[in-house]
């Protein structure tokens, strides 16, 4: 009776641990999920603009993303549309300060960037 007991109670405390660290996870991804869609307004800005020779990088980037999502993967032969705006100053990555999270990173490269409306004529 005593080793049921125990293993019970065993039973009991894994249950615990494991509702503890499956609440603590999900707060966690409550937690950076809001602070991304605040940080960089993703429901507002629609776009993401880069430097056309980095289109190659960029088009391994969206496919790896698509690929953790289930979409199918862009075509390789995929061109992505002109933007409308163009880089007065847009700093190669070795000229900013280094960073520990992606995050801050990004937001690091989106201070130091310059943009202006690209004008017909």
């Amino acid at each position: 009776a005593v080793r049921a007991w125990l293993v019970r109670r065993k039973e009991k405390d894994n249950v615990e641990v494991a509702s503890f660290l499956i609440g603590r996870i999900f707060k966690g991804f409550l937690v950076r999920s809001t602070m991304l869609r605040k940080t960089l307004r993703l429901s507002k800005e629609r776009y993401i603009y880069f430097p056309a020779q980095y289109a190659w990088e960029f088009l391994v980037c969206l496919n790896v993303t698509r690929r953790q999502r289930g979409m199918d993967p862009v075509a390789n032969d995929f061109e992505f549309e002109e933007s409308d705006v163009y880089a007065v100053r847009f700093p190669e990555p070795d000229e900013l300060p280094e960073r520990s999270s992606a995050l801050s990173a990004v937001l690091m490269m989106r201070s130091y960037c310059v943009l202006r409306p690209r004008r017909e004529g």
